[in-house]
């Protein structure tokens, strides 16, 4: 082989471990803190379980920065695709959401027609993704609506992962939530909630976050939320749908939100340094005496610090990883 040939395959972007733990990225943004990150996401209930009613509800309340089934939002744009809603439906919805009068937000976006995922559906949402840089949250109800043909005789997994791969790269590039509907199969697992969703677990492998809704019965009117990701922690926890108000609720929500350990550290550690305060994990641990339920503290709080930057934010603080210098960060009060 003639060695002046170039090749034409381009070349694996490459990059060591130290450059690794040199990269500063910004924090993780948590469109509903502890449940619903940036990324792709799943939101999987068998049909007619109410998932339009959660998605425009949590449309409305990114929109307005209100709570979300207890948790509190991050304020920003929404988009919420109804393509299985009329306008009259959503306009019927909205009235029960935003009761006597209330105004309704002008920073809440509907659809109810848009391309597929092989007709242009990614362009579309990202020149709106340009035209609104403030959007936090995009939800398309339903999958069944922009998922392009199947080609016959295609491995289903891979087809399943090749649909979700192109919009879990869109969230990537925008630093948005994209929350996709989905139905549950027929025969339910009940020991596994991401093993229910229709299709193959290609769907699943593919997002960041996966939301399942279950009950005993159709007919109740409770069951449970369930979560797990790359970046939540798994947790399910009772929620139920109140007819009357229509309107979703986490019955177990406390009356006031709990501060994480990790934030009343940064809190005390700028009370002693008004100033501002710079140093690693292990300074930060040792001088303010953080604790987790595990062994290594520092570790602990390395990884947790993305992830309750939201926290910090509504407490007015913020942080940034020092550029050039290996797990040093910068506390400061805005």
């Amino acid at each position: 082989m003639d060695s002046h040939i170039q090749p034409t395959t381009k070349p694996l972007a490459t990059f060591t471990a130290h450059e690794l733990q040199r990269m500063n990225f910004p924090p993780l943004k948590w469109i509903v803190e502890r449940i619903l990150p940036e990324g792709l996401a799943l939101l999987l209930a068998p049909p007619k379980y109410g998932k339009s009613w959660f998605a425009q509800q949590l449309c409305l309340a990114v929109a307005n920065g209100e709570p979300f089934l207890g948790f509190e939002t991050m304020r920003g744009d929404a988009l919420y695709l109804a393509l299985e809603s009329s306008k009259r439906q959503l306009q019927d919805r909205q009235e029960s959401l935003c009761p006597d009068g209330v105004e309704a937000p002008d920073n809440c976006f509907l659809a109810v027609t848009s391309e597929d995922l092989s007709g242009g559906l990614i362009e579309q949402l990202r020149q709106f993704a340009g035209w609104h840089p403030n959007l936090n949250l995009i939800v398309i109800d339903l999958l069944a609506k922009v998922r392009p043909s199947e080609r016959a005789g295609a491995n289903v997994y891979y087809s399943d992962y090749s649909v979700m791969n192109p919009l879990k790269a869109l969230a990537d590039e925008l630093h948005v939530c994209i929350l996709v509907l989905h139905h549950y199969r027929k025969t339910v697992d009940e020991t596994d909630f991401m093993n229910n969703s229709s299709g193959s677990s290609g769907l699943t492998g593919c997002v960041d976050t996966t939301i399942g809704i279950q009950k005993k019965e159709r007919e109740d009117s409770t069951g449970r939320l369930l979560i797990a990701g790359r970046d939540v922690q798994m947790q399910s926890f009772p929620v139920e749908f109140d007819p009357e108000a229509c309107l979703w609720r986490r019955t177990n929500a406390p009356l006031t939100p709990s501060v994480d350990p990790l934030v009343k550290a940064v809190q005390a550690l700028l009370q002693a340094h008004p100033e501002g305060w710079q140093g690693s994990m292990t300074e930060l641990v040792g001088e303010t005496g953080y604790r987790t339920a595990g062994k290594d503290a520092v570790r602990a709080a390395g990884r947790h610090l993305s992830k309750v930057h939201n926290q910090l934010l509504k407490a007015g603080i913020d942080y940034e990883k020092v550029p050039g210098r290996d797990r040093t960060y910068r506390f400061w009060r805005l």
